[in-house]
């Protein structure tokens, strides 16, 4: 006993030393501290005493096995049945979620890093004053401003001040913000002794906002926790620039900041950027002389919803992170729900570019749907998700009614623009808390129609048991190329200036600040929605990837872009249709139909008597007829918009040559096409053949079925066979045909094997060689009788 205390004392000896050493570590060693003892007292305790009698164990408490569930863990059980498929399905969404939320660690990081860009960026001193055009001083800090300035002449002046504020706005501070790559949004107020009273007029404000960036990143390119600076266009909009942050050492690896500008509230009247009213003269951009009064020949001038716009979302920005701040602080159900939507939006590209779904604006239908009573707060994230993409799916007002965000207790505005009023100027409607402000300005029909078909198809997965649903919505990406089943390329995108004109619609470059391919976008997308119709369930423009420049390089223009892509998801019912009905030739809508598809229109005469303009597209294979989607683009782009035949890539056919039949001639008396057409000729004769064979009465025993058993029944035959056509060269011997011997012989033709199943009898031999004469015997006999009665050599 006494050998055994001395060995407890020297124990408890090194264990008191490791801990005044362990007090000197972290927290994170404590812990590993403490259950090496717990470790050490459990050896103890199993260990038997040599010297005395074994020490018990302790009773484990089991206890806590038979406990009921609590009122939690039923309600998890509940849903889990009720809402999901499996328990599985909610584990995926749960490990999902942990993915894709910052880690607390790495908030912490980013808040350091926040407040140290903050400190920096409110200690940058106060500059000269200097005329917009001339732009000299820049050029001394080596920074090229990130703006087309089209024209480069314009009025007033601008000095650098410091920020009056820099807060920290976006999915960051809501809490949806999602890895990998986040970036943090950040906003420099600028001042309002630097705006001037005009400032809202030809492009000045915007002009200022890029200077003012750019005054930002020659000083910050300076800092020692920035490792690199980038401009880059937010979501794709040229008129709208922003400063990419890249923090120093690790940090850069994990995280980006995002540098926008914004204005005091009360910087402007809101009512001066009413979406009815004009802020960019035509003689000014069109550099010809006249008066920038900004009263004088405002009645002639065409409105300037996109740039209104483009400065509206500077001065509401504030607004907008307070609406939806009050709407989804205090749900985390709501905020993990956003969370799962933009994983979703991301995996098929639907957030990028201009005009698209961004984060920003499902958030903010999420608050719609939240104020319309759709969705509540008390809402687990699944359900967020379910009823967000159910109500996405079902939603038709973004187009005829549009949406609304503005509370109907506010106060009533005669200068704040109708809902009515942003329907008759833009294709797609989304009006924010203020009234003023579209959210989808940029967007356009069709991109919100592809957004509502992804999310039907997402909601036909998760009802659909048999479908692992969280693979498809989740992790499965899908890409635009992915997605539809024919692509239209439009390249020399030069040639869209002209377009504008055939269009009509030069008045909108003033809106888009010269942007021709924006002007344009939308007319193309019509043109082709029209002339396809039925044969495409759905049209959608790959928008642009928004690039990076380095602060030395000028910023990318629209004449950059090399190509515009185009989808089209095909119906299958009509998309291999070659007849285009029009009106009947007595009313007045003909007239507009001859006009629309010009000399291809024609008179016919169809089979109800009725004689109607339609449009015929001649294909003799379905090969041809695969091409009637690409044959229309090309003619109705180049009749209504211009653009040369060779400048319409159509992506659909190229690999049909491979899966074309060598021919024997020159001109082949059969058009054979990719097979499709064999493939249905053999079919016919085989159902033929059937029949024939049904009908033959003099077999020893009759036949009960016949199965066709090449992969040519099936449609799998990658080349089917052609009708032999060998006659000439061949000649009759009673029932059978060879070749002459003094001719060439026939070429070779691939046959198909067909399986009859003859009646059972109990005749049959059972010797193998006895079995395989009487089927000689049976061949025989067939082909006589297939001679006899069907008239066919064998």
């Amino acid at each position: 006993m006494k050998k055994t205390n001395k060995r407890e004392q020297e124990a408890h000896a090194e264990m008191s030393e490791s801990s005044v050493e362990a007090s000197d570590s972290d927290g994170y060693e404590d812990n590993i501290n403490d259950d090496n003892e717990d470790l050490h007292e459990r050896d103890h305790l199993s260990q038997p005493n040599k010297d005395g009698p074994p020490v018990k164990r302790p009773k484990l408490n089991t206890g806590h096995l038979h406990r009921p569930p609590t009122s939690e863990e039923l309600n998890n059980l509940k849903e889990a049945e009720n809402l999901f498929h499996s328990s599985l399905f909610r584990m995926q969404i749960t490990e999902l979620l942990n993915e894709v939320t910052i880690k607390s660690k790495r908030k912490g990081q980013i808040d350091a890093f926040l407040h140290q860009l903050k400190d920096e960026l409110l200690s940058l001193p106060a500059g000269k004053e200097h005329d917009l055009s001339s732009q000299k001083w820049v050029q001394k800090k080596k920074v090229k401003v990130p703006l087309v300035q089209t024209p480069l002449r314009v009025k007033g002046n601008f000095q650098f001040l410091t920020p009056s504020a820099v807060k920290v706005v976006g999915s960051y501070l809501l809490g949806t913000c999602i890895r990998p790559n986040p970036h943090v949004d950040i906003a420099v107020q600028i001042p309002k002794d630097c705006l001037q009273a005009k400032d809202h007029l030809n492009q000045r404000y915007l002009r200022k906002r890029a200077l003012y960036l750019t005054h930002v990143a020659a000083h910050l390119q300076h800092s020692q926790i920035i490792d690199e600076l980038k401009f880059t266009y937010h979501h794709g909009n040229h008129m709208k620039p922003i400063l990419v942050v890249t923090p120093s050492e690790k940090l850069g690896k994990h995280f980006q900041v995002c540098i926008h500008t914004c204005l005091e509230e009360s910087s402007f009247k809101l009512n001066r950027f009413h979406i009815c009213k004009n802020n960019v003269r035509r003689h000014w951009f069109l550099a010809e002389p006249g008066s920038e009064d900004p009263t004088e020949g405002q009645e002639n001038e065409p409105p300037t919803p996109h740039y209104n716009t483009a400065i509206l979302q500077d001065m509401t920005m504030d607004k907008h992170l307070q609406f939806l701040h009050q709407a989804i602080d205090d749900s985390a159900g709501v905020k993990e729900g956003i969370a799962l939507l933009r994983v979703w939006l991301h995996q098929r590209e639907l957030d990028v570019g201009y005009g698209s779904f961004s984060a920003f604006i499902l958030s903010m239908y999420v608050c719609y749907l939240l104020k319309k009573k759709k969705l509540n707060g008390m809402m687990s994230s699944y359900q967020i998700m379910r009823n967000t993409l159910l109500n996405l799916s079902a939603e038709d007002a973004w187009c005829t009614q549009g949406l609304s965000l503005l509370d109907l207790k506010t106060p009533a505005d005669s200068h704040r623009p109708s809902l009515a009023e942003f329907c008759s100027v833009f294709e797609v409607v989304f009006v924010d808390p203020t009234g003023y402000v579209n959210l989808c300005a940029g967007m356009n029909k069709q991109t919100i129609q592809r957004v509502c078909h992804e999310a039907k198809v997402s909601i036909r997965c998760l009802e659909t048991s048999t479908v692992d649903s969280f693979e498809l919505l989740f992790m499965t990406p899908v890409p635009f190329i992915r997605k539809f089943d024919h692509i239209l390329h439009l390249s020399n995108l030069q040639n869209l200036k002209s377009s504008c004109k055939k269009f009509g619609i030069e008045d909108t470059l003033l809106d888009h600040s010269g942007n021709y391919l924006n002007c344009c976008l939308s007319r193309l997308l019509q043109l082709l929605e029209k002339s396809l119709g039925k044969r495409v369930d759905l049209i959608a423009c790959q928008p642009d990837q928004t690039q990076q420049w380095d602060l030395s390089e000028n910023p990318p223009d629209w004449d950059s872009v090399k190509k515009i892509s185009f989808g089209l998801l095909l119906n299958q019912e009509f998309a291999t249709s070659i007849l285009e009905k029009g009106p009947a030739a007595d009313i007045s809508e003909a007239s507009s139909f001859r006009e629309f598809w010009g000399g291809k229109s024609e008179l016919r005469r169809f089979q109800d008597g009725s004689i109607c303009e339609a449009v015929v597209w001649p294909s003799q294979t379905l090969a041809e007829r695969r091409q009637v989607c690409g044959r229309i683009a090309r003619h109705i782009l180049h009749r209504h918009a211009g653009l040369p035949r060779e400048d319409t890539i159509f992506i659909g056919g190229q690999l049909n040559s491979l899966l074309c039949f060598p021919q024997r001639t020159k001109k082949p008396a059969i058009a054979y096409g990719t097979g499709e057409e064999q493939h249905l000729d053999i079919l016919r004769s085989y159902d033929e053949l059937c029949k024939q064979l049904r009908s033959l009465k003099d077999l020893p025993l009759n036949i009960t079925s016949i199965q066709g058993t090449d992969p040519v029944f099936r449609f799998a035959d990658v080349f089917p066979a052609m009708p032999a056509t060998f006659k000439a060269a061949t000649k009759l011997d009673g029932n059978r045909q060879i070749p002459i011997p003094d001719k060439a012989c026939p070429p070779w033709t691939k046959t198909m094997k067909v399986v009859c199943i003859m009646e059972g009898s109990g005749k049959w031999p059972e010797n193998h060689e006895a079995i395989r004469r009487l089927k000689a015997a049976i061949h025989i006999k067939l082909g006589e009788l297939i001679h006899e009665y069907m008239n066919s050599m064998t």
